[in-house]
């Protein structure tokens, strides 16, 4: 659950920070940003709500490296369920909603 203060979970950011480090390291660019959104960015969620990672960059994220992600996804030690969607492949309105509430994370 959120910390009642806006910010999401400290274990969620931990989370997201580890995504963010497999991203940069599996596409080998820095120009990728990745970004917590959904109901931990926007202080709505549930103790096992899913963490849900924005990527977005230069170009699609390569079908390849997105799975090669995912896998290091899944590796991470934690409960939660990551679900990862590459913003170049969604509707200018989903974007739009998503991004309102969009927590931009840096590698850890």
């Amino acid at each position: 659950m959120g910390r009642g203060d806006g910010r999401p979970d400290p274990e969620v950011l931990w989370v997201a920070r580890q995504v963010a480090a497999i991203v940069r390291r599996v596409t080998g660019n820095p120009a990728y940003r990745v970004f917590l959104f959904g109901s931990w960015a926007s202080a709505e969620a549930r103790e096992r709500s899913d963490i849900d990672i924005g990527i977005e960059g230069p170009e699609a994220v390569d079908p390849v490296a997105m799975q090669e992600i995912r896998e290091g996804c899944d590796a991470l030690p934690t409960l939660y369920t990551v679900e990862l969607v590459d913003f170049s492949r969604v509707s200018p309105g989903f974007r739009q909603e998503a991004k309102a509430s969009a927590v931009d994370i840096e590698a850890g």
